[in-house]
């Protein structure tokens, strides 16, 4: 959390304080056990994020995650 509050902080035009940030964080639900989740880290480069993007994408439906569940989510 702490890197997200700097980098909030770090913007200058940004409309709402930092100290909002540990709030986001609070009302977050966690998707640990949900299927279809992908998992980046926030502190690394864009370049690294696009790259695991599109490895995760082009890999095989896991197991217990059918593409089918993506389009009922949609509607």
């Amino acid at each position: 959390m702490a890197g997200a509050i700097a980098r909030v902080a770090g913007r200058l035009d940004h409309e709402f304080p930092a100290a909002l940030v540990a709030d986001q964080f609070d009302t977050l639900e966690s998707p640990v056990g949900e299927a279809g989740v992908l998992h980046l880290s926030a502190s690394q480069d864009l370049a690294c994020s696009m790259r695991e993007v599109m490895q995760w994408l082009s890999a095989p439906v896991g197991a217990g995650w059918k593409s089918d569940e993506l389009e009922s989510n949609r509607s």
